[in-house]
C-alpha cells in the first residue's frame, strides 16, 4: 500500500483538527448557555489545569476584567484572583494540593479583600471509563450569611445578660414586698421600688445604714442590735418593727427577714432581705388576742362563779353566750386561721373557717381526731415543728414558726404559725391558742427573687470578659472572677479602691474622661486602654462603658465591659509587618524578572562583542567592563529574586552539619582572626531538603553580619540541632508563615553590639542598612529571608542591643536519601553542533544575541517573536526537522509551555529546552522545576546557552 506524502497527512491532520474544534466550539458554547444562568460562580479545568469554561457570576464575584476573563492566557486570569483574594497562600495551596490529588474533592472558605467570604467547591470530572478528564470549581458569595451569624453570636451574651438583669428587677418590683440587699459588712445597697413608694427616701439617703431614719425610735436599738448580730454570726436575720409611712407619717408595722447567701467556699458575699407590711394583720391579731385572753378569763371566771355561786349561773351563761358570739364573729370574717386547743392536743376547741380554704380539708376532720394535725405536715419540717409545739408546753410562753403543708390534692403550701399559752388567773396552763398565716406567696416572691439574682450572678461570675463596677467617686465597687485571670490580680485588694492605679499612666486621661462622660449622661464610645505595668498581667483592654442607674433613673455608678484583646493586636501586628515584607517582596521580584531578560542580552552582546575583538583592542577593556557591570547587576537581581521567593531552586537532601564543616576554613578567614569561632553540630541531625548553593548563600550572609557587629572582636557561634515546634510557638505567626512540626535549627550567635526594636522591625527589608555608605547593598538578609521562605522554613531574630544577637533558621526535617554528585562541564571551547534550533523568544535584543551565538556555533537557526510566529508551517517546513525547540516560558499570545505541547504533537521527537527570569509559570512550582523539563535560568551567559543546549541535544528522548 502506497504511504501519503508528509504533506498531504499533514494537511488532513489540520483538517480533522479544524472539524474537532468546530465541533469543541459548539459544545462549549451550549454548555456557557446553561452555566451562565447559574447564582454560584463555575469554573472547569482540564486534566491540565487550564481553563475550560468560565460562567459570567466566576467574573463578578472576582471582578475580572472583561480582557482578562476572554483572555486565552490563563496567567492573566490567575495573577488577578490572587490578587483579590484576602490570603494567596491559602488560594494556591489548595489548588497545588488537588492538582495533586485529582480524586479529592473539597470545599472551603476565602476571603477577598474587600471583605466578600466564598464557598468554595471543588469536585473531579470523571467519564464513564473512569479517566480523569478535568475539575470543577464552584465559587457561592456567604459575606450576609456569615455576617448574620457573627452579628447573633455577639448579642447572645449580651441578651442572656440583659434578659437575666431585666427579670430580676421586674419580679423585684411587682411583688408586693420591700425586697433589699447587703453587703457582708452589714451596709445596705438596693432597695426595689417598693421601699422608695413607701418611704419616700432616695438610695443616697438610706443606703449603708441610713435606713435607722425613718425607724420608729422605740424599735432602733433592738433592731440595729438584731442585725449586728445577724451579719456577725451569719443567722438568718428576723425581727418585727415600725416605719415611718411618707404618705401620712404614721408608723406601721412590719415583719423583716433576711438571708445569706454564700459562695462554693461558704463565705457570705451578700444578704437578700424582704420586708412584708403586717400592721393590719397585727392591729387584726393583737385585737384576736385580746378577745381570746379576755373570753379564756372569763370563762374561767365564769366557771370559778358558777362553782361558787350557783345562783349566778344562768347570768354567766349569758356572758358567756354573748362574748362567744362576738369571738366568733370576728375569728369567721378573718383570712388567717384562727385555733385553740388542749394542751395535749386531745381536743380541738376551735378552729376558724379559713382552715378549709388553706389547707383543703374540712375542718370535721379535725375536730373528730385532732392528732391527725401533724399528717397534714411535710416529712421534711414534721420533726422540726413538733418540736416547736413541745416547747410551748413549758416554759415558752409563745411560738412563731413556718412549715409547709400537703394538701389532699398533693400542693404543697407554707404557712407561718403564732402560739402562745392561754393561763387562768392562777397562772395554770389552760389552753394553746394561735394564728395561722398562709405565706405561699411571700415564699415564692422570695424563691423567684433570689433566683433570678443567682442566675445573674452566676453570668457575671462565667464570663470571659472582665465586668465591674465603680462608684461615683471612681472607686470600685465589684470585680467578677474574669479580672483576677486578665490582670492577675486579687479583686478583695481592689474593692473598696480607685481605679486609676490600674490603668497605665499614658491612657489615663482617656479613661477618665470616658467615665465623667458616663457620668454626665452621656455615652463613651470603645476604646483600647492598656493596664498599668505595674499589674502582674498589664493587659491590653477594649473597653465600654455605661451608666448604672437606681430605680428613680439617678446615675449612681459606672457599669464596665473589658476585653482582653493583647494576643489579637499582637497578631495583628505579625501579620501586618509580614504582608509588608510579602508586599515588598512581589515588588523587588517583579522588577528583577523584567530586568533578568535585559541583562542576559547585555551580557550576551558583551561577550560576543569581546570574542570579535582583537585581544589588544582598546574596546576589548570597555567590552570586559560592560561585561563585569552586568554581571554585578546581574547579582543584584538574584539576591532580588531571592527576596521575592522567585529564584529557581535546585533543592537536594542537605547535612547542615557536613555543609557546615565544608564552610568552617572560609568561616575563618571571614573572622580575621579577631573573632573566636565556636563550632556546635548536634549528634544525630535529621536531613533537610533545599538548594546546597543558596542555604550556603543564607550562612556565609548571617556569618558576614555577625563579624560586622563585632568590629573589635568576640565570640561567633554556629550551632545546630533538631527541634520540635508546638502549635502554642505556631500560633503567634499567621498560619501562612509558620506550621507546627519537626525542623532542623542552624543558630547563628555573636557578641557583638546588638539591634533596636526598630532595626529588627527592619531587619529583612530590602535596601535597609545600619551600615555607611558604600559598605552594603542592604541585600543580604532580605534574599536570605526569601531563600528560607521559599524552602519552607523560618527566621526568627534575639537580639538586645549592647549584648549581641542571635538568629535562628528553621527547615523542616525530611528523610535522608542518596545524593547524586552534580557533574559539572569543564572546556576551554563551547560546544558546537549542526542541528536545527527553533529559538523563540519575545525580547529582540535577547533573541538576537542568542541566535548569533548558536549560529557560530555551527547550528541552524530559526528565529521567532511569539508561539504564533513560531507555528507558521512555511517556515517550519523550509527548515526540514527541527531538533530542538528553545522557547521563552512567558510570553504574549501563547506561553512557552503551550507552544512545546502543540511542537510535541507536529514533531514528536522535537527536544525542549525552557528559559524563565520567573518561577511563577507553568513548568515551575515554589522554585522547582517540573520532572523531566529541562530549563536554563536568566539571566545567562553565552557559555551557559552552549553547555545547556548541547545538554540537551545529546540527552536521549524521554518517552
Amino acid at each position: 500500500m502506497k504511504t501519503p506524502p508528509p504533506d498531504q497527512e499533514l494537511r488532513q491532520t489540520v483538517i480533522e483538527l479544524k472539524r474537532a474544534k468546530a465541533e469543541l466550539e459548539w459544545n462549549t458554547a451550549f454548555l456557557e448557555a446553561q452555566v451562565n444562568s447559574s447564582i454560584d460562580g463555575i469554573l472547569v479545568v482540564d486534566a491540565a489545569g487550564k481553563k475550560i469554561l468560565q460562567n459570567q457570576r466566576t467574573t463578578g464575584l472576582f471582578k475580572i476584567p472583561r480582557h482578562i476573563a476572554e483572555d486565552k492566557d490563563d496567567e492573566p486570569q490567575l495573577r488577578w484572583v490572587t490578587n483579590m483574594t484576602k490570603n494567596p497562600g491559602q488560594f494556591f495551596e489548595k489548588v497545588i494540593y488537588l492538582n495533586s490529588h485529582p480524586d479529592e474533592i473539597s470545599r472551603d472558605e476565602i476571603e477577598l479583600k474587600d471583605g466578600t467570604m466564598l464557598d468554595r467547591y471543588s469536585a473531579p470530572v470523571v467519564g464513564k471509563d473512569g479517566k480523569y478528564y478535568g475539575r470543577i470549581w464552584t465559587f457561592r458569595d456567604i459575606t450576609e450569611q456569615r455576617r448574620i451569624e457573627q452579628e447573633l453570636k455577639e448579642a447572645k451574651v449580651a441578651t442572656v445578660l440583659l434578659e437575666g438583669a431585666q427579670r430580676y428587677h421586674f419580679l423585684a418590683d411587682t411583688v408586693p414586698l420591700i425586697i433589699w440587699t447587703a453587703r457582708p459588712d452589714g451596709g445596705l445597697d438596693h432597695y426595689n421600688k417598693a421601699w422608695f413608694n413607701y418611704t419616700g427616701l432616695t438610695l443616697a439617703q438610706t443606703e449603708d445604714w441610713g435606713w435607722r431614719a425613718v425607724l420608729h425610735p422605740d424599735d432602733l436599738q433592738r433592731c440595729v442590735k438584731r442585725w449586728t448580730h445577724s451579719f456577725t454570726t451569719g443567722e438568718n436575720y428576723e425581727i418585727e418593727y415600725r416605719f415611718k409611712r411618707a404618705s401620712d407619717g404614721t408608723y406601721r408595722w412590719f415583719l423583716g427577714r433576711a438571708t445569706a447567701r454564700r459562695n462554693e467556699a461558704g463565705e457570705i458575699v451578700q444578704w437578700v432581705g424582704t420586708g412584708t407590711d403586717i400592721d393590719d394583720q397585727k392591729n387584726a391579731h393583737s385585737q384576736l388576742e385580746s378577745r381570746v385572753v379576755e373570753r379564756t378569763s372569763a370563762l374561767a371566771k365564769a366557771n370559778d362563779d358558777l362553782r361558787l355561786e350557783n345562783a349566778d349561773r344562768k347570768r354567766v351563761e349569758e356572758t358567756l353566750r354573748k362574748s362567744e358570739e362576738k369571738f366568733r364573729q370576728l375569728a369567721d370574717n378573718i383570712t388567717d386561721v384562727f385555733w385553740i386547743r388542749s394542751p395535749d392536743l386531745s381536743e380541738v376547741h376551735y378552729i376558724s373557717p379559713a382552715f378549709e380554704r388553706i389547707w383543703g380539708r374540712p375542718a370535721a376532720s379535725l375536730y373528730a381526731d385532732p392528732h391527725q394535725w401533724s399528717d397534714f405536715i411535710l416529712p421534711e419540717d414534721r420533726e422540726r415543728v413538733l418540736e416547736g409545739f413541745a416547747t410551748l408546753t413549758g416554759e415558752t410562753r409563745s411560738l412563731d414558726i413556718e412549715y409547709r403543708i400537703v394538701r389532699p390534692d398533693g400542693g404543697v403550701r407554707w404557712v407561718r404559725v403564732r402560739g402562745f399559752q392561754v393561763r387562768d388567773a392562777a397562772d395554770r396552763l389552760i389552753r394553746h391558742a394561735g394564728i395561722v398565716t398562709d405565706i405561699t406567696e411571700r415564699k415564692q416572691a422570695e424563691s423567684l427573687a433570689r433566683q433570678s439574682q443567682e442566675r445573674y450572678r452566676s453570668l457575671i461570675d462565667n464570663a470571659l470578659d472582665a465586668i465591674f463596677t465603680i462608684a461615683t467617686d471612681g472607686t470600685f465597687t465589684s470585680l467578677n472572677p474574669a479580672v483576677e485571670t486578665i490582670a492577675g490580680l486579687s479583686r478583695a485588694d481592689w474593692i473598696g479602691k480607685p481605679f486609676a492605679p490600674m490603668v497605665h499612666p499614658d491612657d489615663l486621661p482617656l479613661a477618665r474622661e470616658m467615665f465623667s462622660r458616663v457620668l454626665k449622661g452621656g455615652r463613651a464610645p470603645v476604646h483600647e486602654l492598656r493596664g498599668h505595668p505595674g499589674l502582674n498581667r498589664p493587659a491590653l483592654m477594649e473597653m465600654t462603658l455605661a451608666a448604672q442607674k437606681d430605680d428613680n433613673g439617678k446615675i449612681i455608678g459606672v457599669l464596665g465591659i473589658g476585653r482582653d484583646i493583647t494576643a489579637r493586636k499582637q497578631l495583628e501586628a505579625q501579620l501586618f509587618q509580614s504582608k509588608k515584607l510579602e508586599t515588598v517582596g512581589k515588588l523587588a521580584g517583579g522588577f528583577a524578572h523584567e530586568f533578568n531578560s535585559i541583562l542576559t542580552a547585555i551580557i550576551g552582546q558583551s561577550e560576543l562583542l569581546l570574542a570579535d575583538l582583537p585581544a589588544g583592542s582598546p574596546l576589548a577593556n570597555n567590552a570586559r567592563e560592560i561585561s563585569t557591570a552586568a554581571h554585578r547587576a546581574a547579582t543584584l537581581t538574584r539576591q532580588l529574586l531571592a527576596y521575592g521567593r522567585k529564584q529557581f531552586l535546585q533543592p537536594e537532601t542537605l547535612d547542615l552539619n557536613l555543609l557546615l564543616a565544608s564552610m568552617e576554613g572560609v568561616f575563618r578567614l571571614l573572622m580575621g582572626g579577631i573573632v573566636d569561632l565556636q563550632m556546635v553540630p548536634a549528634t544525630g541531625l535529621q536531613a533537610v531538603k533545599a538548594d546546597a548553593g543558596q542555604i550556603e548563600q543564607v550562612i556565609t550572609n548571617l556569618v558576614i553580619n555577625a563579624r560586622d557587629a563585632m568590629p573589635n572582636g568576640g565570640k561567633l557561634t554556629l550551632e545546630t540541632a533538631n527541634i520540635f515546634l508546638d502549635q502554642e510557638y505556631a500560633s503567634h505567626f499567621p498560619e501562612f508563615e509558620m506550621k507546627a512540626g519537626d525542623y532542623v535549627m542552624l543558630a547563628v550567635s555573636d557578641t557583638g553590639i546588638g539591634m533596636s526594636a526598630d532595626v529588627k522591625s527592619h531587619l529583612f527589608e530590602p535596601f535597609f542598612t545600619t551600615k555607611s555608605l558604600g559598605k552594603g547593598t542592604g541585600l543580604g538578609l532580605s534574599a536570605s529571608y526569601g531563600i528560607i521562605k521559599q524552602s519552607g522554613g523560618h527566621i526568627s531574630v534575639y537580639s538586645e542591643e549592647g549584648r549581641g544577637s542571635t538568629l535562628k533558621v528553621y527547615l523542616p526535617q525530611v528523610e535522608p536519601s542518596a545524593k547524586t554528585p552534580v557533574q559539572r562541564l569543564d572546556s576551554s571551547h563551547l560546544p558546537r553542533g549542526t542541528e536545527t534550533i527553533l529559538l523563540v523568544e519575545d525580547d529582540a535584543a535577547l533573541r538576537e544575541m542568542a541566535a548569533t551565538l548558536l549560529r557560530r556555533l555551527g547550528y541552524t537557526v530559526l528565529a521567532a517573536a511569539n508561539g504564533i510566529e513560531a507555528l507558521i508551517p512555511n517556515q517550519r517546513h523550509d527548515a526540514g526537522h527541527i531538533d530542538l525547540l528553545f522557547t521563552d516560558v512567558v510570553m504574549p499570545h501563547m506561553s512557552g509551555r503551550e507552544l512545546a505541547d502543540r511542537v510535541r504533537v507536529l514533531s514528536p521527537h522535537t527536544k525542549i529546552l525552557f528559559t524563565s527570569a520567573s518561577t511563577e509559570n507553568a513548568i515551575i512550582h515554589q522554585g522547582v522545576l517540573d520532572p523531566g523539563v529541562a530549563l536554563l535560568q536568566k539571566p545567562f551567559t553565552p557559555s551557559a546557552l552552549a553547555y545547556k543546549v548541547r545538554e540537551v541535544l545529546d540527552h536521549p528522548l524521554v518517552g
